[in-house]
């Protein structure tokens, strides 16, 4: 019974003796691995003196395999198009506007400066006589306008026409008014010598004149023009009486007025000249609407000519050339 047991036992010490062999030959076959390493200094690295040191460039071999052949040629050789890939087909985008040159317009409507071909003017004011004039008329208004042609932003010309209101001294009128009752004239409504103690009297100036005009200033806001030139003078001096009327309204119906009515007109024509100088102001720095005002001064020798048999004291006052400040407030296209 005993003999058995030992026997059993004994493979399982042989397994665990043979475990602890393998393992203590694995542990002196390691040492001895670890003994025969043998360890190798190298000398320190002199960075300071490798950066002094001169370089050993290899020479070129011009029989190597790379040629000239196989690098891109300069771009002085071939079109920027072949050197960058770039087609001609109508797929490229087109090259872009050099930056040094001015802009330039080609359209109908715009010079190559950008301005504009054309200028339309509307304007009014006030018109002031001057010289001999002013012994004959007073200070009245004055309506302007005109289209013209600008050339460049500088230099244009404007066809304008304009329409000039003056009153008459008190004087004037008052010896016209015994001129009238000297004639001994019958009023036919009445059969008895007309009344001419509610006499008036006005003139009007009519013009069509043909005017360069030179901008030698332009900022982005405010600008500054010459502007004269002539044309034809239209003139006309009208006496008035108060007439009696009728004035039908929509909503009152008919009823008596009093209104002054021209009875006798004196008309001359003759050529004229005008000259002077504006201001302009752009509403907009990207528009081309402008607000100006000018001051002008005009000349024009559309005379009366007194009758040979007692001539009217006006055509004999107003004989002579006419002159006169009209100052114009305006918009500009």
């Amino acid at each position: 019974m005993q003999t058995t047991t030992t026997f059993r036992r004994f493979p399982g010490t042989i397994v665990s003796t043979a475990a602890l062999t393998c393992f203590a030959a694995a542990s002196l076959g390691l040492q001895a691995q670890q003994t025969t390493v043998t360890t190798t200094s190298y000398p320190a690295l002199n960075l300071q003196a490798a950066l002094k040191a001169p370089l050993n460039l290899p020479a070129v071999d011009s029989s190597s395999s790379s040629s000239s052949a196989d690098l891109p040629p300069a771009p002085d050789a071939v079109s920027g198009e072949q050197y960058f890939g770039i087609g001609s087909d109508g797929s490229q985008p087109p090259p872009r506007r050099p930056y040094n040159r001015r802009p330039s317009y080609t359209d109908r409507m715009h010079n190559a400066d950008g301005s504009n071909k054309l200028t339309v003017a509307l304007g009014g004011g006030f018109a002031v006589p001057t010289g001999n004039s002013r012994n004959v008329f007073t200070a009245g208004y004055g309506l302007k306008g005109g289209v013209g042609y600008n050339f460049s932003k500088k230099l244009g010309v404007m066809a304008e026409v304009g329409y000039d209101h003056f009153g008459l001294q008190g004087s004037v009128i008052t010896v016209q008014q015994n001129y009238y009752n000297s004639l001994n004239i019958i009023d036919p409504n009445t059969g008895t010598l007309a009344d001419f103690s509610g006499l008036d009297a006005n003139a009007h100036v009519w013009s069509i004149t043909l005017d360069p005009i030179y901008t030698f200033y332009q900022g982005e806001s405010l600008g500054a023009y010459v502007i004269g030139g002539g044309g034809y003078y239209h003139k006309a001096v009208n006496f008035t009486l108060p007439q009696s009327s009728y004035y039908c309204d929509p909503y009152y119906g008919c009823y008596p007025i009093v209104q002054n009515a021209n009875f006798d007109t004196h008309p001359a024509n003759g050529g004229g000249i005008n000259g002077g100088a504006g201001l302009t102001f752009k509403t907009s720095r990207f528009g081309s609407v402008k607000l100006y005002t000018e001051v002008r001064y005009v000349w024009t020798n559309a005379k009366l000519t007194p009758e040979q048999a007692n001539p009217s004291p006006i055509s004999t006052l107003d004989s002579g050339s006419n002159s006169y400040i009209p100052v114009t407030f305006g918009i500009r296209w």
